[in-house]
């Protein structure tokens, strides 16, 4: 057992690696924690997630932000799967530059091909790549899921929603394009096209872990550390200046069932976490709010457990 201390947070690392029977593992029959991250993304540059929905109407623009009804009025906001997406591709090429397996959909290495719907998922799981492993695949669900995001916190008063609804408008603006000619180097005629953007304002959601191997939590701090740098962007138009965002982690809440964070682990079983801060008791389980320089220390203890893996 190694002691690992930063600040006020220190975490004790329990694992013993060995042969392990991963028939037997309690991936998928028993809950050993859950990892809600609360998020705040705060557009850096001008943003859009596109709209599905096409209009044949002439004054439409060409390429709305997508919005929905609330009962609070209507929103743009971010689908969960705005940011699977980029997650999910940031995530993959890190794994690739540590030479992990990470499946191309291609013949001979698309984990599709050797998945079997009539297996245990836990035998699925087992033969998938690393990034279906946290973002799933046709034979098993994500680890990692992402709510919608919304330019009001869940918690708000009804009218305070409707208000940030009303704010977010005025960081609404059209961009107007044209498509380049690549032989000529100029402007085609006729083919102008304009699209909506936000360039403010702050978006409001959480991202859930279940039962995550603590590799999986790792990926995840480190892909917010990369979009925050702009090495990731997300939504459209990335290629013109489009997509940068800021993500803030508010808290890390953990719900465990014991006084250590206990995590899944293909290799060794399980491997668990000692935080020195005390969790809250719930009805059936036991809550670890991280916050502030919190989140840092444990970012960091995470990382540190896995220098070797």
């Amino acid at each position: 057992m190694a002691n690992l201390k930063k600040s006020a947070l220190m975490i004790q690392f329990i694992g013993k690696p060995s042969k392990i029977d991963w028939r037997r593992l309690p991936m998928f029959d028993k809950l050993l924690n859950f990892h809600r991250f609360d998020l705040k993304i705060t557009p850096q540059t001008a943003f859009l997630i596109r709209s599905g929905n096409d209009d044949i109407e002439p004054n439409k623009i060409d390429m709305e932000f997508v919005r929905i009804e609330t009962p609070y009025g209507r929103t743009v906001y971010i689908p969960g799967s705005s940011l699977k997406g980029p997650f999910r591709n940031h995530v993959g090429t890190l794994l690739k530059g540590m030479e992990k397996n990470v499946c191309l959909l291609e013949r001979g290495n698309d984990c599709k091909e050797k998945l079997n719907k009539r297996s245990p998922a836990l035998e699925n799981y087992n033969k998938a790549c690393y990034a279906c492993r946290m973002f799933g695949s046709t034979e098993f669900a994500s680890i990692v899921r992402f709510e919608d995001f919304f330019p009001y916190r869940l918690n708000d008063t009804p009218d305070q929603k409707a208000r940030s609804i009303k704010s977010i408008e005025k960081y609404s603006y059209v961009r107007h394009g044209v498509k380049i000619d690549r032989k000529t180097g100029s402007a085609s005629r006729n083919a102008l096209f304009d699209a909506e953007a936000i360039v403010g304002g702050e978006f409001f959601g959480t991202l859930v872990m279940k039962n995550p191997e603590m590799w999986q939590v790792a990926m995840i701090f480190k892909a917010i550390e990369d979009i925050n740098l702009g090495l990731q962007k997300i939504g459209g138009m990335k290629s013109r200046g489009f997509g940068k965002v800021k993500i803030d982690i508010e808290s890390v809440n953990v719900e465990t069932f014991s006084d250590k964070i206990t995590f899944f682990d293909l290799k060794n079983g399980t491997l668990s976490l000692q935080p020195s801060i005390k969790p809250s008791d719930g009805l059936f389980s036991k809550s670890y709010k991280f916050t502030d320089q919190q989140i840092e220390d444990y970012k960091t203890m995470v990382y540190g457990n896995l220098k070797d893996w």
